[in-house]
C-alpha cells in the first residue's frame, strides 16, 4: 500500500501547475504590454538643433524654425507640440521690440516656466489672454519670456540683462509661479550636435559663476532622457513604429504592476519628505533683491501667481502647504500682489480636474491652459489701474 502524500509534497503539487499558469499568463500580459508600449515613456525631438541653442542670458535660445517634439507615455501620445521662437529668442508667437507698439493698450512682460512657454499645446495662455482681450475690443500684449524647466534665477537674468538693459516699455511684470520654480538656479538647454537634448543648472546662485559660452555651459549639462530624431522616423514614431535608436524597455506586467502596488499602500504623492527651506542663500536673496528694485526704479506693478499643481489638487488634505507660502513670501519680497490660482478648481469634480492636466504628465492639458488665461485676464486691475493713472496724466511706462 502507498504511502500518502506529505503535506508539504501536496503543496508542491498544486504550487507546480500554479506557477506554470502564472508563467504563462505573465509571459502573454508582458508580451501583449510590450507591443502596446506599456510602461514606456518617451520625450522626441525632430532634429531639434535647428531650434534650440544655448544662450547664456535667456538658458537657451529659440529660433524661427519651428521642430515639433512629442511626448508619448504607455503608446498613448499626450501631445505633440512644435517649437520655435520670436525674433528675440522667446517663446512668443510675436515679435516684439523695447518700444511700445504704436497701436498702445496694456503691455505685461511674463515670467514662468513650461506652463508658461507651452509650446507643447496649440496655445499657450498668454497668447489666448491676449486673444480674449482682443475680442472684447481690449488691446493686451503678454510679452512670453517663459523658460521651459526654468525659474528665478533665470527670470531675473532676462528682466535684467534684457528687459531692463534694453530698456522695455511695460506696464508691469506677471510671474505664473510653479511648485519649484522659485528653487531653481540658472538653468540651460543644447540641442545642437547631439543625440539626447543636454540640460542642466549651475549649482549656485550667484550670477558670476554662470556660463557665458557653451564651452563654459558644459560642465553643467547633462544628456537628458530625450531623444532627437530625424523627421522621418520622427513622423515614423508617430504613425506606431518604435523608434530605433531608442531603447524599449521590457518588464514583467504582473509582478511590476503587483510591486507598485505594494510600494504606494499608504502613501501619496504628497506624503514624501517635505521640501528643505530654499530662504537663507545671500546670492538668492539679491536676485530678489534685484528684481524689486527694477519694479521701485520704473514705478510699475507686480502679481505673482501660484499655480497649483495637479496631485494638491487632486489630494488637498496631504497637499504641502510650502509651494504656495514660498510664492506668497516672494510676491511680498518683491512689492508685489498675490494671487492664488488652486479656486479656479474649487468647484471641479476629480474627473474635471484631470481632464485639465495631460494623461500622465504633469502639465496642462489646453484647457486647463485656457482656464489659467481666464483667470489672468480677469485679474489685470494692478496693471490697468496704473496704465489709466498714466494715460489721464499724458505719461508712458518708465524705460530707465
Amino acid at each position: 500500500m502507498a504511502r500518502p502524500l506529505s503535506v508539504q509534497k501536496r503543496i508542491l503539487f498544486a504550487a507546480v501547475p500554479l506557477f506554470v499558469l502564472y508563467l504563462v499568463c505573465e509571459s502573454v500580459a508582458t508580451a501583449i504590454a510590450w507591443s502596446n508600449w506599456w510602461d514606456n515613456s518617451l520625450w522626441l525631438f525632430e532634429e531639434s538643433g535647428r531650434t534650440w541653442s544655448f544662450d547664456p542670458v535667456r538658458g537657451y535660445w529659440l529660433t524661427k524654425t519651428p521642430s515639433r517634439f512629442c511626448r508619448i507615455t504607455n503608446g498613448t501620445i499626450e501631445f505633440v507640440g512644435s517649437a520655435r521662437g520670436n525674433a528675440q529668442g522667446f517663446p512668443d508667437r510675436d515679435d516684439f521690440t523695447a518700444q511700445r507698439p504704436a497701436s498702445g493698450g496694456l503691455r505685461i512682460a511674463v515670467f514662468g516656466d513650461s506652463f508658461t512657454e507651452a509650446q507643447y499645446l496649440s496655445q499657450s495662455w498668454p497668447d489666448r489672454a491676449e486673444d480674449l482681450a482682443r475680442a472684447q475690443c481690449q488691446w493686451l500684449e503678454l510679452l512670453n519670456f517663459g523658460v521651459g524647466g526654468g525659474g528665478l534665477a533665470n527670470w531675473w537674468s532676462t528682466l535684467t540683462k534684457v528687459v531692463a538693459a534694453e530698456r522695455y516699455e511695460i506696464d508691469g511684470v506677471l510671474f505664473a509661479v510653479f511648485p519649484g520654480d522659485l528653487r531653481r538656479t540658472f538653468s540651460m538647454w543644447e540641442h545642437r550636435g547631439v543625440v539626447h537634448p543636454l540640460f542642466g543648472r549651475v549649482p549656485g546662485w550667484d550670477p558670476r559663476t554662470y556660463p557665458t559660452t557653451l564651452a563654459e555651459a558644459r560642465r553643467f549639462l547633462k544628456e537628458h532622457p530625450a531623444t532627437i530624431l530625424s523627421s522621418e522616423e520622427f513622423e515614423g514614431t508617430l504613425q506606431g513604429r518604435w523608434p530605433r535608436t531608442v531603447s524599449r524597455r521590457l518588464r514583467p506586467y504582473f509582478l511590476t504592476s503587483a510591486w507598485r502596488l505594494v510600494r504606494s499602500i499608504g502613501a501619496t504623492a504628497q506624503e514624501l519628505t517635505p521640501e528643505p527651506p530654499a530662504n537663507g542663500d545671500a546670492a538668492r536673496a539679491t536676485l530678489i533683491s534685484d528684481i524689486r528694485q527694477f519694479l521701485r526704479d520704473r514705478e510699475i506693478p507686480a502679481v505673482v501667481v501660484h499655480i497649483p499643481d495637479r496631485s494638491s489638487l487632486l489630494d488637498p488634505a496631504h497637499a504641502p502647504r510650502w509651494p504656495l507660502e514660498e510664492a506668497r513670501q516672494f510676491a511680498a519680497d518683491i512689492g508685489a500682489d498675490f494671487l492664488d490660482a488652486t479656486p479656479l478648481y474649487a468647484r471641479l469634480s476629480r474627473a474635471q480636474i484631470r481632464a485639465q492636466f495631460l494623461p500622465y504628465d504633469g502639465h496642462w492639458s489646453q484647457a486647463g491652459s485656457n482656464r489659467f488665461a481666464e483667470f489672468v485676464l480677469q485679474n489685470l486691475k494692478p496693471f490697468q489701474a496704473v496704465r489709466q493713472a498714466r494715460s489721464e496724466t499724458g505719461g508712458t511706462s518708465p524705460a530707465r
